[in-house]
């Protein structure tokens, strides 16, 4: 027979998969039993020998027992018939036309949807009421099985959250903060003044944080001062693990503490500083590949009396409103500049590099990418070799993203398509 999906999973496998997902249903696939019925006789077994009550149909390994977690068994194609049912089908229609009233009659007991459950229950109570029907006594049992049922489950609810708050003190909770502005090793780049997004990361290892529906304090502390808190409750938790959330707000210079505590739980803390921070990186390269520097270079090999090309490349980090901000760019030759011009850098062209031209003389070189208010990044980089025979120079004055190309370059014009605009408001210089 055929592979089918299994119908006795908690759910399809996704959206694309009809078969089943191997859990089980009736715990959906947590082991625990969930049903405050069946947990009517078992909570008080379970509690009286410390154990947890586990879930009645799986035994506590969220298996789905049909397909035996594999979320396909195998069974007929719909349409089909096994053998054993043609024949039930077929003894059921001869018993039907042998013209038996008590053979149709059995047929139409045993056809019943609830002949078998309420027949069961109602005849032992049946006879100890004196020999009343089956029924009667069976919607009885229905009525005192509810009244006896809803204080159960409570009662069994109860018992299971306070096995969970038991188990608090063993969690252990962790928070880490990132963003935009975060360098991942705990610093946040100070934006002068605007609003700045943190996205506060918030896992435990023990599931008792959320079954125990104990709400979750957290508080964002500057210098010993709480600048943020918020209490999130037992509904506001998307997972069963984690929890994850934003803080938007201006944040001034100082050192500050993300803190997140459940009452019966050791709390977690994540310290972090914020202060002003180098603008975003800058590297130096001999080569162009696909329009971008490759290669970034600590040697530059040069030949004396040739003008040769360097890419100083550089990349914001940070946010960047509407109008974007201003940096500078410079190139030193053994501390004295060779050029240093400030650029309007926005969102689109955050990521640029410089093209530039020179006979290069032997010596230390450093490439700056610097801000107002902020300190620079440095690279550094070395020409080897005999002095240059010509100390004349051409510096280009290109400043180039990826887009179009203008018509002061264009023998520099790259193979993949980099751009090369005039800066707006930046110079180069020549030095001679």
């Amino acid at each position: 027979m055929p592979l089918v999906p299994c119908p006795d999973c908690f759910r399809r496998k996704s959206t694309f998969d009809d078969r089943g997902n191997g859990e089980c249903k009736p715990c959906r696939g947590t082991g625990v039993n969930l049903d405050p019925i069946s947990g009517l006789f078992t909570a008080p077994i379970s509690t009286g020998g410390g154990l947890a009550d586990k879930c009645w149909c799986c035994g506590g390994d969220g298996q789905c027992k049909t397909c035996g977690g594999q979320g396909e068994i195998r069974g007929a194609r719909s349409g089909e018939e096994t053998g054993s049912q043609r024949s039930e089908r077929g003894a059921t229609e001869r018993t039907s036309h042998s013209g038996s009233r008590e053979a149709a009659t059995k047929v139409r007991d045993d056809e019943s949807p609830g002949a078998h459950s309420l027949a069961g229950l109602g005849s032992p109570i049946g006879g100890l009421a004196g020999g009343g029907g089956g029924g009667g006594c069976g919607c009885a049992l229905i009525i005192l099985f509810i009244i006896i049922g809803i204080p159960a489950g409570w009662f069994i609810q109860r018992q299971k959250k306070r096995a969970y708050i038991a188990e608090l003190g063993t969690v252990r909770m962790n928070v880490s903060v990132g963003g935009q502005d975060a360098d991942g090793r705990g610093a946040i780049r100070y934006a002068h003044g605007r609003s700045q997004t943190l996205q506060v990361f918030i896992n435990w290892d023990n599931q008792a944080v959320f079954w125990s529906e104990r709400p979750i304090q957290t508080t964002l502390s500057r210098n010993g001062r709480v600048h943020y808190s918020h209490l999130f409750q037992h509904a506001e938790l998307p997972q069963f693990n984690a929890l994850v959330f934003d803080i938007t707000d201006k944040l001034p210079i100082g050192r500050y503490i993300v803190r997140a505590s459940v009452e019966g739980a050791p709390p977690a803390e994540y310290a972090f500083i914020v202060q002003p921070r180098p603008p975003g990186d800058i590297f130096v390269s001999d080569n162009l590949f696909n329009g971008w520097p490759q290669n970034r270079l600590t040697i530059l090999v040069h030949r004396p009396g040739e003008n040769q090309k360097i890419y100083i490349g550089a990349s914001l980090r940070g946010t960047l409103l509407g109008e974007g901000r201003v940096v500078y760019v410079a190139l030193l030759h053994e501390g004295v500049p060779m050029f240093n011009s400030s650029y309007q850098v926005k969102e689109q062209n955050r990521n640029f590099y410089l093209p530039y031209e020179y006979d290069f003389a032997p010596g230390s070189y450093t490439a700056r990418l610097s801000a107002e208010g902020e300190p620079p990044c440095r690279v550094f980089f070395r020409r080897s070799g005999p002095s240059p025979r010509n100390s004349g120079g051409k510096a280009t004055a290109d400043y180039c993203v990826y887009g179009q190309h203008s018509a002061s370059d264009k023998s520099s014009r790259p193979s993949g398509g980099a751009a090369f605009i005039r800066a707006a408001g930046g110079r180069f210089a020549s030095v001679r």
